[in-house]
């Protein structure tokens, strides 16, 4: 928030998908933004989600914000299979 006003962090839930180009190393949590009426947040819920494909050369992360509580949010299940498809450069 523009007050600087800092709020705990979630632990992480971690887990791996099985992709395309190998296995991924996944973290992802799921919070309530703590907003003021001057900053109103539609979603009552938010997850932000990091993936990490390894190769010999480099990293290639990815990230995926979602919306959560509001109609067709993605799923876990569906960022997994989002996810799978994260090839090297």
């Amino acid at each position: 928030e523009s007050d600087d006003t800092r709020y705990p962090v979630p632990t992480p839930e971690l887990r791996t998908v099985t992709g395309v180009a190998g296995t991924l190393q996944v973290a992802s949590i799921t919070f309530t933004p703590q907003v003021t009426d001057a900053y109103s947040c539609l979603a009552p819920r938010m997850r932000f989600t990091f993936a990490l494909l390894t190769s010999a050369e480099r990293d290639y992360p990815m990230i995926i914000v979602s919306d959560q509580g509001v109609p067709n949010a993605l799923t876990p299940e569906l960022e997994d299979r989002i996810i799978a498809t994260l090839l090297p450069g």
